[in-house]
Parts: structure tokens; sequence; C-alpha cells
């Protein structure tokens, strides 16, 4: 008790770090631009010693069910913190190859792409952006909030998380629509390191196109989206399999991942 006591703590004294840095440079120096004061405070806890000190104490203590980086973690908080402050801020996105989303997804076809949870929807965001259809699986209330932190502007297909979805999936895919879905997942109190092959193996069964997809926060506090294909003719456990070398292809991006069958019974 005492140590979660201790995260919690240390989240506090950060959120204060953040409210400090917001407080001199929209007070002080009266400047209320998003991108201004974004950056201000993302040079400050990017680079920050205390808050490399800080992070340990909230990663065990608050974030144990997640796999955040660092950086993952403050790009969200200082967002949600900014918010809470009255000023909205979405963060800026640059997939690897633009070209590549371009010739991949047209409007014509539906495809899937798998990715692992981070609290934003990035690749809803770069996908809405180009008016393709879009669709999603997801039964959390906070859906609403991970769609407006992420930018997305344009409407999303949420698919209800249940024995149906991927009977619905299947629909919506067949109409043109773009499924995006993290499909990492916990059970009880374990941590987000889990994989699905449910959707590798609906991919494979209906001849779906299916891609993974990463983030990467860079130095300046924007956000790198990196796009590959699965591999042609494996099965549904090798492509699973692949994903996991491609989330983990960074030495210092790493995640502890492996392939497990959630309990929730689907019909598609």
């Amino acid at each position: 008790m005492l140590s979660k006591k201790r995260g919690r703590l240390a989240r506090r004294k950060l959120l204060l770090i953040i409210d400090i840095i917001f407080y001199f440079h929209t007070k002080i120096k009266n400047n209320n631009d998003p991108d201004y004061v974004f950056t201000k405070i993302w040079r400050f806890i990017s680079n920050s010693s205390i808050v490399d000190r800080l992070f340990p104490k909230i990663n065990r203590w608050i974030l144990k069910n997640y796999q955040l980086q660092k950086n993952e973690y403050l790009i969200f908080e200082l967002v949600e913190r900014m918010k809470k402050r009255g000023m909205d801020y979405v963060p800026k996105i640059y997939p690897e190859d633009m070209a590549l989303w371009g010739r991949e997804f047209t409007p014509e076809e539906g495809s899937i792409i798998v990715s692992v949870h981070t609290g934003f929807a990035f690749n809803l965001r770069i996908l809405s952006d180009m008016s393709r259809k879009v669709c999603t699986i997801s039964s959390h209330p906070s859906i609403s909030d991970t769609l407006e932190r992420s930018g997305v502007k344009h409407p999303v297909h949420i698919i209800k998380n249940d024995r149906y979805c991927l009977a619905y999936l299947k629909e919506a895919i067949l109409d043109g629509s773009i499924a995006c879905c993290a499909i990492d997942f916990k059970q009880d109190t374990e941590r987000f390191e889990h994989i699905s092959p449910s959707l590798f193996e609906f991919s494979h069964r209906l001849k779906i196109p299916i891609y993974f997809s990463k983030s990467y926060v860079l130095s300046d506090g924007s956000l790198s989206v990196c796009l590959m294909s699965a591999p042609e003719n494996s099965t549904p456990i090798e492509c699973a399999q692949a994903f996991i070398g491609f989330i983990n292809a960074s030495s210092h991006l790493k995640r502890v991942l492996s392939i497990r069958a959630d309990n929730r019974k689907r019909s598609g």
C-alpha cells in the first residue's frame, strides 16, 4: 500500500511540474499558443532528470498493467493535462512512408491494421484524414476520449467487442472499411502482454489484407508511425509471431508479448 502511495505521489509531482511550466508560459509570458506551450513543457519533462527519477515509480505502481515507454506516457499525460487546463493539443503525426498508406489503403478495398495499446488511435487519425472509411472494435467507455485525444475528426464506426464483433467486422470490411485494432490484451491483473491470434485467423480465413503498425515518439514530441504488410503465405500463428517481432524490432522499445487466445467466444 505504501509503495502504491509513492506511485501516486510521483504522478502528482509530475503533474505539478507540468502545471508550473504551463502557468509560467500562459500567465506570466502570456502565450496561449498550444504548439508553443506543448513544446516548452515537452522539452523540459522529456529531458528532466527529476522526471527520470519519478517515472519508474509511476510505471511500477500506476502503469503496472501497461507497457508504455517513458515518452509514450509523457505524451499521454501532457496532452490530457493541457486539456484539463483548457488548452486542446493534438500530437503531430508523421507516417514514415505516406505514399505507402496511399497505395495500400484505397477506397475500394477493406483491410485490417493491428497495433498495441498506447492510449492513442493514430492509425484511425491518419486514415480518417485521408477520407477513408474506418472502423474499430471496442467496448471501452473511454474510446471517444481516445479518438478526441488522437485528433480524429471524422466518423469512426465503433463495433462492440462481443461474441458477434467479427461478423460485424466482416460486413464493415467488405463495405470498404479499414479496421484498426489494438490486439494486445490482459487478463485479471496481468499486463497488456498477450497477443490474440483471432484477427490473424479471421484475416487468413477470409483472405483480407492485414498490416502491422507501431508509433515512435520523436525528440520534439511528434510521432512517427511505421507500417508494414504481414508476411505473405504465413499461417495465423506465424503472422502473430511476425507481429511481435515487428513491435520489438527496436531494442529500446521492446515489450513482453506472447500469443494467447482470449476467452471470448466470437462468430465471424
